[in-house]
């Protein structure tokens, strides 16, 4: 209870210390505003492009809001050339000068050169973007073949830092597993898997990457977070989208879903519903010469997923929003595999079984949200609630050749209670200051049953409370910017076993972590920023990791938690610079993380059943680092190039097997140098028709037992739209050359070396249809989402 106090005592003491603003004069730069409107209609042209020129070189670029309106910030005092641009309407340019703090351009007006439907013109056409933040990077998903995938993969792999790895569907940025995902800013109970399930692309607004969080979100993740931003439609009238996604490799895989919303200017309903049939086959094994073993493994897998929202907005009045939502989603997924266990030297089966699993999941999401705006423009405050529940039950049969029949049942309730208090308020000439608060609450039961069981049930339970507060301060002194922040956070966790065996893990902690985020812009015209930020993370041990009860991986391969598990911590630095060229940008960053506590998943052999298993534990301290380069370049108007180059490197030490009768923990310490290239081509070849070539390669992989190899693929898709772009038809190739696949060499303990490889359905050619209706115009208020909330620096399409 003292810390809890001491936890609001800090924030009211920060928020009365930061009550001084500077009121320092930028000289000789302004602002220029406006808003953008189709010509003959006065209707407003969200996503219009807007760039100013000097000497036919882009001085500053943006986007319009939802509103038509923009603004260009920090302009030197000069003469420019500003150019105007949408899909389906022509190009204007103008002169403007700039010699005043602000100007306003007023209305500015873009013809159609398409045919007029009944009622509108349909305006689509935004492209897929990068943006660069100070604390972040953004991809908004436009309208083009990056954002019509079926499979949230393919996105996620042209995304800086990003990699997903299919083989066991988790997903890893700069080269670490140790990722936090939120959905609109909040922590999620969803793994990346289930995510992917229920947003596809097309429901995604946006996708940041933060590699480096401020103080105002979670501290959790220590290579950072994935934030998924969903789409909430806003547009007046009544807007339909439906899709259609068809995917094939070895088998067929079918989804179709729908997007809705019917805006009066006071009541905005929205909601999606979708459908989705996958099916999949995956396939491989491994051979272990010192044991006289290879193993084979086929599992043929299929999931049902249905889901749906519904919501409202409520436009009290300009400065009061009421919004809620709710979530539902179900997930019936059977896996059928078949295990052969074999000699190495002979080829005799030795033993072999069928594993039939039955898996189904119930995911449901209750979210209340209140926004006030106060007479300053960006003085707000915002509250937000949210409950969700995650049930799953899993029920395995298995008829093993010599342990004959056997079954097992995994029953697991999931249950999490948010509440988000936000506030900001600039306290001074662009200065700013935010303060919140949250409380996180998550309770956890395991009910597992095993029929050759003899004691019964085992039942595990997990109850954490999380009590957070932040406040941050950021300011603008001209080229200089910087970001600073303290998040306090209290956290108590209890855990229960139905063994009396069990030691109970009951720990209470209180931490703080500082966040740290500065840039500086170079030259006259400020095209080059450093920047250099610091935070402080932790990756708490999961359910999973400390849950001692098993979890079978196959056959012979056990899983196990460890209840004395403690969290690790990360201390996280950056240096980065950046720089936008003529037709283009280049940024390159480099990091450093000093990771205490590290988690190491050790093996052990259990020879009385025969049995390897592998069980987490803390060993020491380690080092990573590396770099990171990012290029895009437009060579001409109808292409567009993206790449990225990363190098990571970690320090690994660990235990690679203890033996359990001799007490002996064999130790190794490898370094791990691997690297990451990847780049996409779009080409605009009409307009109604794009294509795309996306190319990625990832370099070997050490671990403490040995080696990954490597992998590469291309893609190659195409987009034509129809019936003014109301219409879409995308096609993508993906893995054209099937080449992509799983390999591991381990050559540590040299007792149980093996070699192994596993395929799953890389090549696969996928077909989409989109179908845009909208009796209304492209108009509303905004509520602003609760994750953007920086300034923009660099951007680049795609």
């Amino acid at each position: 209870m003292k810390t809890k106090l001491l936890l609001l005592n800090f924030i009211w003491v920060l928020c009365s210390s930061f009550t001084w603003a500077s009121g320092e004069e930028i000289e000789k730069r302004g602002i220029i505003v406006g808003q953008v409107y189709e010509d003959g209609t006065e209707e407003t042209l969200p996503y219009a492009e807007v760039l100013i020129k000097k000497n036919e070189e882009v001085v500053a670029e943006t986007v319009t809001d939802i509103e038509g309106n923009f603004v260009l910030e920090k302009i030197p005092f000069d003469e420019y050339v500003l150019e105007l641009s949408f899909t389906g309407f022509e190009t204007t340019t103008r002169k403007i000068k700039v010699n005043q703090r602000r100007t306003d351009l007023g209305k500015l007006f873009l013809k159609s050169n398409v045919a007029e439907t009944i009622g509108t013109v349909t305006k689509v056409g935004k492209k897929t973007t990068i943006v660069n933040k100070i604390d972040r990077k953004v991809l908004e998903l436009g309208d083009d073949i990056i954002a019509d995938g079926a499979n949230l993969d393919d996105v996620m792999n042209t995304v800086p830092g990003v990699f997903v790895d299919q083989q066991n569907n988790s997903i890893q940025l700069r080269g670490n597993t140790n990722v936090r995902i939120l959905i609109n800013g909040k922590p999620t109970t969803l793994s990346y898997e289930q995510v992917k399930q229920q947003y596809p692309p097309n429901t995604i607004d946006k996708i940041e990457v933060i590699t480096n969080p401020s103080a105002k979100y979670s501290p959790e993740g220590n290579s950072g977070v994935i934030n998924f931003i969903v789409k909430k439609q806003k547009m007046k009238g009544t807007n339909i989208t439906l899709s259609n996604n068809f995917r094939y490799g070895e088998v067929g895989k079918y989804s179709t879903d729908v997007n809705f919303n019917h805006n009066t200017g006071k009541i905005n309903i929205f909601g999606n519903t979708g459908y989705g049939d996958y099916r999949g086959v995956n396939y491989g094994g491994f051979r272990m010469p010192n044991q006289d073993r290879s193993q084979a493994i086929d599992i043929d897998s299929r999931e049902i997923n249905k889901y749906g929202k519904l919501g409202f907005d409520w436009y009290i009045n300009d400065n009061n929003t009421f919004s809620a939502f709710a979530n539902y989603s179900r997930d019936d997924e059977e896996n059928k595999g078949y295990e052969e266990l074999k000699s190495l030297s002979t080829g005799i089966l030795q033993s072999s079984n069928t594993v039939n699993t039955e898996e189904d999941g119930d995911w449901k999401e209750f979210n209340v949200n209140y926004e006030r705006k106060f007479d300053k423009d960006g003085h707000q405050l915002e509250v937000e609630t949210s409950y969700t529940v995650y049930d799953e039950l899993m029920n395995r049969n298995t008829n093993d050749s010599n342990a004959g029949l056997y079954s097992e049942r995994n029953n697991t309730d999931n249950n999490q209670f948010l509440v988000n208090v936000d506030y900001a308020n600039p306290i001074g000439k662009n200065m700013k200051l935010e303060l919140g608060s949250a409380i996180r609450l998550t309770e956890f039961q395991q009910d597992y049953l095993h029929s050759q069981s003899i004691t019964g049930n085992n039942v595990y339970t997990f109850d954490r409370d999380i009590y957070a507060g932040y406040a941050e301060l950021s300011h603008e002194l001209g080229r200089f910017s910087y970001k600073a922040g303290l998040r306090a956070e209290q956290v108590d966790v209890k855990t229960g076993y139905n063994d009396a065996s069990f030691e109970v893990y009951d720990r209470d902690y209180f931490e703080l972590y500082p966040t740290v985020h500065l840039a500086y812009k170079l030259g006259e015209e400020e095209k080059t920023e450093l920047s250099a930020n610091y935070s402080r993370r932790v990756d708490r041990p999961s359910t999973g990791m400390l849950s001692p009860i098993p979890q079978y991986a196959s056959s012979n391969t056990q899983v196990i938690g460890n209840p004395l598990l403690v969290p690790q911590f990360t201390n996280s630095f950056e240096l980065g610079v950046s720089r936008q060229i003529k037709k283009g940008y280049v940024g390159l960053t480099g990091f450093y993380r000093k990771i205490n506590d590290q988690f190491n998943q050790q093996f052990n052999y259990d020879e009385d059943n025969g049995i390897i298993k592998f069980q987490n534990v803390n060993v020491g301290s380690a080092d990573n680092y590396g770099a990171e380069l990012v290029f895009n370049y437009n060579p001409a108007k109808w292409w567009s190039i993206y790449s990225g180059a990363e190098y990571y490197f970690a320090e690994l030490e660990g235990s690679v097997y203890f033996d359990p009768t001799t007490g002996i923990n064999e130790i190794a310490q490898v370094d791990n140098n691997s690297f990451f290239l990847r780049m996409n081509n779009s080409f605009k070849l009409d307009k109604t028709l794009s294509m795309s070539l996306f190319g990625f390669y990832r370099s070997k992989q050490k671990t403490l037992q040995g080696e990954f190899g490597d992998m590469w693929r291309i893609d190659l898709g195409a987009r034509k739209t129809f019936m003014d772009n109301k219409l879409s038809l995308s096609v993508r190739f993906q893995d054209i050359f099937d080449i992509m696949y799983a390999r591991w060499d381990n050559v540590r303990p040299e007792r149980f070396q093996q070699t192994g490889e596993w395929n799953w359905e890389n090549q696969q050619i996928f077909v989409g249809v989109k179908y845009n209706f909208r009796s209304g115009k492209v108009k509303s208020r905004n509520r602003k989402d609760r994750s953007d909330n920086e300034a923009s620096g660099g951007g680049f399409g795609m």
